[in-house]
């Protein structure tokens, strides 16, 4: 790419020396006078003496403009007289004239280019990556959820600030955001944005999935025996036992069950 030389600004000479003016022998002046009272003939005596028109005027020499010395020039040496270099079209940095770029700027495009190729085949790849979504059972619960993995639910009720989407009848959360493609029943694939285990809350978000497989999420709950059941208050138990009795009441079913710990 082509600029002007900075050393001559594109003139292609620049001064190296002065010499005395031929023209004016170094005066700065012509040699002839200019009569500047025949000029003004009709301009009265007060203002050719307030502005002096009445004598001669020295008249500066056109080749020095007064100066009495002109330049002298030589090629400048950096654009060899052109007035113009070779630069690199990234940097600006001179250059052969052979050259486009230098090779710092050759070696940073090859370099770019490199990494939007790789950043292509990544996304090419991930594009064809199966991943796994996870519908639950209905033993998992909010503990079991993992910030990691990719969980397939339903709709259950739509708000202006999000949807409410069910993984289970344990696990359910709120999905933030814009909601206004979505309806009641919508089947959708989220990850967790947060989970507030104290709250017994869970914020999901959409998961944009080109190919997944479904794998469903178990949990198996050890046995507990009867005598163990104090220490497990507010969890989920299994009892493996012989059912006694069954008292059904105005609100929950009571089971009387024992095993071989009474």
């Amino acid at each position: 790419m082509k600029k002007n030389c900075p050393k001559c600004n594109g003139l292609g000479s620049i001064v190296v020396d002065y010499k005395e003016c031929s023209s004016c022998g170094g005066t700065g002046y012509e040699d002839d006078a200019f009569d500047v009272g025949s000029h003004f003939k009709g301009v009265n005596n007060n203002a050719r003496a307030k502005f002096d028109l009445g004598s001669d005027q020295d008249i500066p020499c056109e080749a020095c403009n007064g100066k009495g010395q002109v330049e002298v020039y030589e090629d400048c040496a950096y654009c060899n007289g052109t007035g113009q270099i070779n630069v690199c079209r990234d940097c600006g940095k001179p250059l052969d004239e052979k050259y486009d770029i230098c090779a710092e700027c050759g070696a940073k495009r090859k370099e770019d280019k490199m990494k939007r190729k790789e950043a292509e085949e990544k996304r090419i790849a991930r594009e064809k990556e199966v991943k796994d979504v996870y519908i639950l059972d209905s033993l998992v619960q909010m503990r079991d959820m993992d910030r990691d993995k990719l969980y397939k639910g339903k709709i259950t009720r739509i708000e202006k600030y999000g949807a409410f989407v069910t993984l289970n009848n344990n696990v359910w959360g709120l999905m933030r955001g814009e909601v206004s493609g979505y309806n009641v029943g919508d089947e959708v694939i989220v990850f967790i944005t947060s989970i507030k285990s104290r709250e017994g809350k869970i914020d999901f978000a959409p998961a944009y999935v080109r190919n997944h497989r479904i794998i469903k999420l178990t949990k198996s709950i050890p046995r507990t025996v009867i005598d163990e059941l104090d220490s497990k208050m507010g969890r989920m138990v299994r009892i493996d036992g012989e059912v006694l009795q069954v008292q059904q009441t105005s609100g929950p079913t009571i089971f009387t069950i024992t095993d071989e710990s009474g």
